[in-house]
């Protein structure tokens, strides 16, 4: 009798265990996250919206680090009730978000490196993918030559044609640091958010939990192969970031890795009721 229920209470646990879908696969969210479950931020203030069931992808321009994909999510503001972000917006009448990288940090810790590691062949239009980057570099720049771009674009974007490629997969939290919420709460700071947050019954997020693939091709992560076209690019006074468009190019032709790069599987809003003494 103790053997049945045993068996059965088993069964019912692993019924329970909630995983994340994945390219090709789903995996237990403890291994993803390495803790149970994913909830970025501190457990107790704010409130949490999990994504584990449905990850999401909000639009952004450079994804070429964990950090970089949090710095355009982490303090923007969403619609009170809004539990996907579909309008996030920052929280400042003049359109900049006030946070920069001194006060999104990643939080200690909430670092995991799961078991997600898939070698996939990447396939690429390398005139294709020349062509577009020229064509958004032109539309920046349309007076200034850039055969030489041409030539180095054509280079980076051939050493990863037809080459076996290794996804690995990461989970990182980053969020507000402690004094930023301090401070907004306490009014010394960030007022012109906190308004925001009050005229407009939105809340901001504080806190993200998300997967990120790392995709390398001979060793070298792929928003590396284009350093040397970058170099040229910034001599030239052209700001474009040509390692976002590299590894964009891969991951929408790459199988094993969502297009957009990485996933959020959740983060943590804050109302104005929490920010109030």
């Amino acid at each position: 009798m103790k053997k049945n229920l045993s068996i059965l209470l088993g069964l019912i646990l692993a019924g329970c265990t909630t995983t994340i879908p994945l390219p090709n696969e789903e995996i237990d969210h403890e291994i993803v996250c390495g803790k149970d479950p994913c909830t970025p931020g501190n457990g107790v203030a704010g409130n949490l919206l999990s994504f584990t069931k449905d990850p999401i992808s909000p639009d952004i321009t450079d994804d070429t680090s964990p950090h970089n994909v949090a710095m355009q999510i982490v303090g923007k503001t969403q619609k009170r009730g809004d539990t996907r972000g579909k309008d996030p917006i920052t929280c400042s009448a003049k359109g900049p978000s006030p946070f920069g990288i001194k006060e999104i940090v990643p939080k200690s810790g909430s670092s995991n490196k799961f078991k997600y590691e898939k070698s996939e062949k990447l396939t690429i239009d390398v005139n294709l993918a020349v062509q577009a980057d020229l064509k958004a570099i032109k539309a920046i720049a349309p007076t200034i030559d850039l055969s030489d771009i041409e030539v180095k674009l054509t280079t980076a974007y051939s050493s990863i044609d037809n080459r076996t490629v290794i996804i690995n997969g990461y989970y990182r939290e980053y969020g507000l640091s402690s004094s930023v919420i301090d401070n907004i709460t306490r009014g010394v700071e960030f007022e012109e958010c906190k308004t925001f947050i009050k005229t407009h019954d939105r809340g901001i997020v504080t806190d993200i939990g998300l997967l990120y693939f790392d995709i390398k091709v001979n060793g070298n992560s792929m928003q590396d192969i284009g350093k040397e076209v970058q170099t040229m690019l910034n001599q030239k006074g052209i700001i474009f970031n040509i390692g976002a468009s590299i590894r964009h190019e891969a991951t929408s032709n790459l199988k094993s890795i969502v297009e957009q790069g990485f996933q959020v599987v959740g983060w943590r809003v804050y109302y104005i009721e929490e920010l109030e003494l």
